[in-house]
């Protein structure tokens, strides 16, 4: 129940946020907290545009090949990072990370420049970019932007802005305004 509580807190604790970021750039975003090795979503808000990405809901996906995965990594020691993926790396597209060091190197990136990213590592022709949420309390979650790979880089700085924007406006609301959040 306090799990499930706190889930149900940070999608109300974020959900204006993640409106804000839809209207800023018109793909798909979601939120996302880890659970073990792998990611589930929380909330999302589809993308309006023609060409765009729906992750299916049905089921956690690998964090290591994930963005918001890897940015929830980021807020885990690298020991932590190794015991919770150990042999638990399946290979998804030919891009997907494939061993210990590469992820640690990425998620050192992610702590070094804030951004996570997944280059059609999960699924072919999808791209996305994730920033990690920390608010007092409450377990790492994530935002991310999922993007088709044929606009991804061109649309970037847009992107990280917003999401720049987002993760602020979460981790500076004050508890008071969400009663049931328990710290």
């Amino acid at each position: 129940q306090l799990a499930q509580s706190a889930q149900t807190d940070m999608s109300a604790r974020a959900r204006t946020a993640l409106e804000a970021l839809f209207a800023a750039t018109h793909e798909t975003v979601d939120l996302a907290v880890g659970h073990g090795a792998e990611v589930s979503f929380l909330d999302r808000i589809d993308s309006d545009r023609e060409l765009r990405v729906v992750p299916i809901h049905d089921r956690p996906r690998p964090m290591h090949a994930m963005a918001n995965g890897k940015a929830i990594l980021s807020t885990l020691s690298n020991e932590e990072i190794e015991r919770m993926m150990a042999g638990r790396m399946p290979t998804l597209t030919p891009h997907t990370l494939q061993s210990m060091p590469a992820l640690i190197a990425e998620v050192e990136e992610v702590r070094r420049t804030g951004f996570a990213y997944d280059r059609e590592e999960h699924a072919s022709g999808v791209c996305a970019i994730a920033v990690p949420i920390v608010v007092r309390g409450m377990q790492p979650h994530a935002i991310s932007v999922a993007i088709p790979s044929s606009r991804f880089e061109e649309n970037l700085p847009l992107v990280q802005k917003a999401l720049t924007a987002c993760r602020s406006a979460i981790e500076s609301a004050p508890d008071s305004a969400f009663p049931a959040h328990r710290p």
